[in-house]
């Protein structure tokens, strides 16, 4: 079992699909991020993130696809989606209470052309720890048994953060 995941991403007739392969953790969240916010402000533009060979979500990336969901819409006008989720991403939605508030699609757009894998983020991007706690912060919105958990991340980053911001001055 990889210990991260492999991103693929490939257009489509309205935009792209990324496809998650593996373990998906915050250095492929972060860069799975950047990529929608890229594509996604241009009009008629939608963005598929395809979960059917994702063996798991850690809470960051977990929370980027709720971020992206809440950006970017819902019902028919939405232009993100969450496509052809692997059981194991199924129960982590429903652990988590986040499949309501997610456009899941049970299949994916197909492709035009072939898939090309875009790199992680490095943890020690000066965005990483914003991203973490913004993504915390989206979850510990959901009640359910890791909302404490997630409120106690997200609260713990805050305080590091303006630690070291505090420090900085």
């Amino acid at each position: 079992m990889p210990h991260s995941a492999v991103l693929k991403l490939a257009p489509t007739a309205t935009g792209c699909l990324l496809r998650v392969e593996g373990r998906g953790t915050m250095r492929e969240s972060r860069a799975a991020h950047e990529l929608a916010i890229r594509c996604l402000p241009t009009p008629d533009c939608t963005v598929a993130f395809d979960l059917s060979a994702c063996e798991n979500l850690d809470s960051t990336f977990l929370g980027c696809l709720i971020d992206l969901q809440r950006r970017f819409g819902r019902g028919q006008n939405a232009r993100f989606a969450v496509t052809s989720p692997s059981e194991s991403c199924r129960r982590l939605f429903e652990t988590a209470q986040v499949q309501r508030a997610l456009t899941i699609s049970p299949d994916s757009p197909p492709t035009l052309g072939d898939f090309v894998t875009v790199p992680a983020v490095a943890m020690d991007s000066p965005q990483m720890p914003e991203h973490i706690l913004n993504c915390h912060r989206l979850l510990s919105e959901f009640e359910g048994p890791s909302q404490s958990a997630f409120r106690a991340i997200a609260d713990q980053l805050a305080r590091e953060l303006a630690a070291k911001e505090h420090q900085m001055h």
